[in-house]
């Protein structure tokens, strides 16, 4: 059974084995065919072209912001891009999911920040309270620009941090800081979902036709060091996306290469609405995918493929198709993690 719209139970998501994460990056491998986008509502009226979210999601989790007598209550955690083409902004959105009193009688507030603790009736299968952190305005982007977007999320015991970039190379970063750990997501945050969706209560976002887009996600369990990340078929928000999953989901794991190198603990999945579209990691006959060289290769899985040439300090890089140096790979290859504005 084809798994479409992505969003709403169904995508994949990356599962870090021994956690917790301290920061995750959602970006586009690649997009292919997005020529439009269109957020579309349940109420017609509301559909809004060129309009569409990025979210990087966290799992839910216990808080003791929940009444002790409210057994289903559970609290979530969202890093957000909003593009609704009017006063788009990065910012956090917090959830106190199955909260039992309509009118959050909530005492917790994130320092600095005017908003208050809303209801949301569950338009998108959910109910419960919920409230804005800092909103950091952003310019609006079109989803000529989705390849070069990226969305990251930090969290710590002093402060949860929301971070887009806008342009691949150039570093344009806008923050959306909050003090503390409202929630308590610190410990426990063990899964991160990404991906474009629709901008709001359950909107799907409509793309338009022929569009394939390689999403991956990275995950950090603090200093970048080598950790186990798993793929796993599910889903966390309550809006969607037009495409269908396109399996296999796929590990990609490789380094630290040495002092002051960075691991990679990331997933990468394929979407699409293309006729006859096919996995960015699905193997031609006679190799398999191997993690540390993220590609399908025909020597046996971990063969070394740098001997000579450049010397016994080779890597492998898969996105250069080519040997490099240590110090190559560090500046070259490596996924290069934004820091907070």
């Amino acid at each position: 059974m084809p798994l479409t719209p992505v969003g709403a139970g169904i995508g994949f998501l990356a599962s870090e084995v021994f956690g917790p994460i301290s920061s995750a990056h959602g970006s586009f491998y690649s997009v292919t065919g997005a020529t439009g986008i269109t957020s579309v509502f349940s109420d017609p009226s509301s559909t809004s072209a060129g309009t569409f979210s990025l979210q990087l999601n966290a799992n839910t989790f216990p808080t003791t912001l929940c009444p002790a007598t409210a057994e289903n209550c559970h609290a979530g955690e969202q890093f957000i891009y909003d593009n609704n083409g009017k006063n788009s902004s990065v910012y956090i959105q917090y959830w106190l999911l199955a909260y039992p009193d309509s009118k959050c009688p909530i005492p917790a507030t994130i320092p600095d920040v005017s908003h208050k603790w809303q209801w949301y009736g569950g338009s998108a299968g959910a109910n419960g309270c919920y409230i804005n952190g800092h909103m950091t305005p952003v310019p609006n982007q079109s989803i000529s620009q989705l390849a070069a977007l990226s969305l990251s999320g930090f969290n710590s015991s002093t402060q949860q941090f929301a971070v887009l970039e806008t342009e691949l190379g150039a570093q344009d970063l806008y923050g959306a800081p909050d003090d503390g750990d409202l929630l308590g997501l610190g410990s426990n945050w063990s899964v991160v979902e990404f991906n474009v969706f629709g901008l709001s209560n359950g909107a799907l976002a409509q793309l338009s036709g022929g569009t394939t887009i390689v999403t991956q996600i990275d995950v950090n369990v603090g200093n970048w060091a080598a950790a186990p990340v798993t793929c796993d078929p599910a889903g966390i928000t309550g809006e969607k996306n037009s495409l269908t999953l396109v399996p296999p989901c796929c590990v990609v794991q490789f380094g630290p290469a040495g002092p002051g190198t960075e691991a990679v603990n990331r997933i990468l999945f394929t979407e699409s609405n293309a006729p006859g579209a096919t996995s960015v990691c699905a193997c031609p006959t006679s190799t398999s995918w191997d993690p540390s060289q993220e590609a399908c290769t025909s020597p046996p899985v971990g063969t070394n493929r740098c001997f000579s040439g450049l010397g016994s300090d080779e890597i492998w890089c898969p996105r250069l198709n080519r040997c490099l140096t240590q110090s190559e790979y560090k500046a070259e290859c490596l996924f290069q993690k934004p820091t907070p504005p």
